[in-house]
């Protein structure tokens, strides 16, 4: 004997699907985003836990602080070995440092901070980053003196030539002598100048 449905209306039961659809995609959509997120975390933990992920970062907040830190003497150090070469003149750090202070105010002894930084930073990321995979490529975790110097020359060495273009709009920038409008009118200027052998 057939079974009646009574009260049967095909809308409401097409309405009550679509909403456990539209709930199950929901729940879907969010598992999966879930998990999306749990394998990028995993995959920036793995990245975060190399040694030579955390020797470039530990360096490249060493390098801010310091560069941060010691930039006036940077500068007057600058302006000094300037003021030979321009004038032929010597002068004393505290007559450099005061006529820095009296001339551009105290902020005129950070002058030329951001091309400092910019080479400074990502220069002893680099200088340590390479120490550490020039110890694991060569298995020379515990190095003996001779083998510290040899590590040394080369990471330093690698920093140094990549980031000497930076060098050399750093140093002009702190010698007064050049009036660069930004670290990227520096670079161009140079350049458009002198050529590529203007940031060597």
């Amino acid at each position: 004997m057939p079974i009646e449905i009574q009260n049967f209306k095909p809308s409401l039961f097409l309405k009550q699907v679509s909403t456990l659809a539209v709930f199950h995609l929901r729940e879907i959509k969010v598992s999966s985003a879930t998990s999306t997120l749990k394998s990028q975390k995993s995959k920036m933990d793995t990245i975060l836990s190399s040694p030579v992920v955390k020797s470039f970062l530990a360096g490249s907040f060493s390098g801010t602080c310091s560069t941060i830190l010691f930039q006036p003497l940077d500068l007057v150090k600058t302006r000094l070995q300037s003021s030979v070469v321009m004038d032929g003149a010597s002068s004393s750090m505290l007559r450099t440092f005061n006529n820095v202070v009296r001339n551009e105010h105290i902020l005129g002894l950070w002058k030329g901070i951001v091309p400092s930084i910019s080479r400074t930073v990502p220069g002893v990321g680099m200088y340590f980053c390479c120490l550490q995979t020039l110890k694991n490529t060569f298995d020379c975790h515990n190095p003996g003196p001779l083998q510290a110097i040899g590590l040394g020359v080369v990471g330093r060495g690698f920093a140094g030539v990549t980031l000497i273009p930076i060098t050399v709009v750093k140093t002009r920038c702190e010698s007064k002598v050049y009036n660069y409008q930004s670290l990227v009118d520096a670079l161009r200027k140079i350049y458009t100048t002198e050529g590529k052998k203007g940031n060597n």
